[in-house]
């Protein structure tokens, strides 16, 4: 799940997420500090701090790593000792074992505990750590304002341990330690509840970052808390709401065809969402704001659309420019490798007819040429054509499309020779419709065409002159088919050598018509793209001028099946380079929204990918259609260069995930503990090792002496 960040970021309102420079203040720490114990020192009142330090500023020592929330999937964690796998590789140098040189104490000393989170920057956020116990939350926590979290420190069995205190750094305004406990100071942007429940209180203007730490016999374990103040809260509240909204209405859109669901979104929103600018700056520019309140102006419009796309796993983004002199914002979304644009806000119903207008559903560059400026994010060729305009009345932008529409207005059950027609808005449209009735009608004396500017398109009215032909009435037989080439064939047999029939002839509903083949005097028309999977039902009618067409059944059950999501992994060389694995030649990938690729091994290596997304499909075959889209989002591990230091003799600030070698040699070495000890003099290498998906860090050299 993304962290609240990116959620703030998605709200675009006036409540930006303002990270807090942090400040952290220098103490002076000895080697001989380490074995010092404080003695003959009063304990300190709960209601102050523990101790105070005002030296100069330096560098804040924080893992600058993905930020997890509280609650909610996960993401990646800082290193947790506690998760510490030995390694088979054998190391260079001798790995300390903390528990030997700092041994489980049962007093507390509080003045001894706050020396040491406040030596955290010289000495590593882990240097005290017990590898035997850990944190019962992740390292980097998000809260919200109000929001509880339960303080648990569990051991390898992951059971709950008694006898913990906790604590809080600030860095602001000043660089204090206290503890938790009744008289928790307001400072530090949270409240006790219970000795072991506390909650955000960032009574600020800003997001409050402090460090929360855990003392149990003689170590201590670290975590970076983010307090979000109460607009940021809100904003991340207001969020949540509107996904939750968002899954109850699409739960059971997950079946439908990429275009049926993109609809569903577009046909929701125009009906539901009234265009009104709010009481207050911002708060008509949020998901929430269409979604919950149902009261929007175009920001919010766009951004419900993505966030009913997000959850339908449909790629999808979000297009800035200029309407006239005032700026807009609204969708494109991916359907079978090509993009269409989408514009909820301009499909609002109106007091004139109170209908949907469908001009602005998945259409193309073209489409917005007249009144709108700005940057074509794709080639011509990626635009979409087939699906394009696909819920106005009769649209075409070929010929083929007009003739076809005439057989079925001048057959027999047709009670009307009025034809309508939409296409794009370009005067050179009046030949091709002209020629496309021409095609199929010979008396074009009593042929009458107009049109009209229907906002983006032209409407032509058309009344086609009448067949006075006699109606031959001919049966013929539907029957569901299948061969090697697709499960999803409907048969017709005519039964008459003298009938010729097309694509021309056929209509169907609740699919696509992929192409109409002869076979002897039987034609089969091969379906695609169902408005849904699973159970199906498709119409279909057959309509040829002079003939009346007699089927004694015209409706079908199909059983649509789809590809499975692939499961391929990215497993990273480095830190920029890696190769896609577990995928076969039945699949194909891209990176970020280039072009679609076969895959034609089982591995592909991917160099200087960095952290750009990579998307893998499983083709269509003759039984199942393509499968949804996996997406792999790579990250890349945090920078060690505030991490890692060497202090008292000793590589401090490492742990499992973090790996080493002596500089300009091959290899690389798992550390297994939180500190490296008896390292030969020279230069070393440090990464975050690589993991599935999940990049190594740059390299950060460190120099023993």
């Amino acid at each position: 799940m993304k962290n609240f960040k990116c959620k703030l970021l998605a709200l675009g309102g006036v409540s930006s997420v303002v990270v807090l420079a942090s400040q952290l203040v220098s103490c002076e720490v000895s080697q001989k500090q380490e074995n010092k114990k404080t003695t003959n020192e009063s304990p300190l009142s709960p209601a102050t701090p523990i101790i105070k330090k005002e030296t100069k500023p330096l560098t804040k020592l924080t893992p600058a790593a993905p930020i997890v929330n509280v609650n909610t999937k996960k993401t990646l964690p800082l290193t947790k000792l506690s998760d510490a796998k030995k390694s088979n590789q054998q190391n260079t140098a001798p790995i300390v074992n903390n528990n030997q040189k700092h041994p489980r104490k049962q007093t507390v000393d509080k003045s001894e505990i706050s020396n040491q989170i406040l030596s955290a920057n010289l000495t590593g956020y882990n240097y005290y750590s017990d590898a035997n116990y850990h944190l019962g939350f992740d390292d980097n926590i998000e809260l919200k304002t109000d929001q509880e979290l339960n303080l648990k420190l569990l051991n390898n069995s992951n059971q709950e341990v008694n006898g913990v205190n906790w604590y809080v750094r600030t860095y602001y305004p000043t660089d204090e330690v206290y503890e938790i406990n009744q008289n928790l100071n307001i400072n530090s942007s949270l409240s006790f509840v219970t000795p072991n429940i506390i909650k955000g209180n960032n009574n600020e203007n800003k997001t409050k970052n402090v460090e929360l730490w855990a003392y149990y016999q003689g170590h201590l374990y670290k975590a970076n808390l983010k307090i979000y103040t109460k607009q940021e809260s809100k904003n991340i509240s207001e969020y949540e709401q509107s996904l939750n909204r968002v899954k109850e209405l699409s739960k059971g859109w997950h079946n439908l065809s990429d275009v049926q669901k993109a609809k569903k979104a577009y046909e929701w929103l125009t009906t539901n969402v009234k265009y009104q600018e709010g009481q207050y700056l911002g708060d008509d520019q949020t998901a929430y704001s269409a979604i919950i309140q149902q009261a929007s102006v175009y920001t919010g419009y766009a951004k419900g659309f993505k966030m009913f796309m997000d959850e339908l796993n449909i790629p999808n983004m979000l297009i800035t420019g200029d309407v006239g002199t005032e700026r807009h914002i609204w969708n494109m979304v991916e359907i079978e490798g090509k993009w269409y644009h989408v514009d909820a806000t301009w499909g609002i119903r109106t007091s004139f007819n109170n209908n949907i207008n469908y001009n602005y559903f998945l259409i193309n560059d073209y489409d917005l040429k007249f009144g709108r400026d700005y940057i074509k994010r794709f080639k011509y060729e990626q635009m979409g054509e087939k699906y394009r305009g696909i819920a106005l009345e009769n649209f075409i932008t070929q010929r083929e499309q007009v003739a076809k529409l005439v057989e079925k207005q001048l057959s027999p059950e047709s009670k009307t020779n009025v034809l309508t027609l939409t296409t794009p808005y370009n005067a050179e449209f009046d030949n091709v419709v002209r020629e496309g009735i021409f095609k199929k009608i010979s008396n074009r004396e009593k042929l009458h065409i107009t049109k009209k500017q229907n906002r983006n398109f032209l409407t032509y009215t058309c009344i086609l002159p009448r067949n006075n032909e006699h109606v031959k009435n001919t049966n013929i037989e539907i029957e569901k088919f299948a061969n090697n080439v697709s499960s999803y064939i409907l048969k017709i047999k005519t039964k008459n050598n003298d009938v010729e029939l097309s694509n021309d002839n056929v209509f169907v509903q609740g699919a696509f018509i992929k192409k109409v083949e002869k076979q002897g005097s039987d034609y089969l028309v091969y379906l695609e793209n169902f408005d849904n999977f699973g159970s199906a039902k498709v119409n279909i009618e057959v309509h040829k001028i002079g003939y009346k067409f007699n089927a004694y059944q015209k409706s079908f059950d199909f059983d649509v099946q789809r590809q499975g999501m692939p499961k391929a992994v990215f497993n990273p060389t480095d830190s920029n380079n890696g190769v896609l694995t577990n995928i076969d030649n039945s699949m194909e990938y891209r990176t970020y929204n280039n072009p679609w690729q076969g895959v034609t091994s089982n591995q592909i290596k991917l160099d200087n990918i960095g952290t750009i997304p990579i998307s893998i499909r499983k083709k269509s075959s003759n039984t199942h259609f393509a499968s949804e889209i996996q997406v792999i989002n790579i990250e890349k591990g945090r920078d060690l260069d505030r991490i890692v230091k060497y202090y008292n003799g000793e590589v401090v600030g490492v742990g499992n995930t973090i790996q080493y070698r002596l500089k300009n040699s091959n290899g690389w070495t798992d550390i297994n503990a939180n500190k490296l000890a008896n390292l030969t003099q020279g230069q070393y290498e440090f990464r975050v090792k690589p993991m599935p998906n999940k990049l190594a860090s740059d390299v950060f050299t460190l120099t023993v002496n």
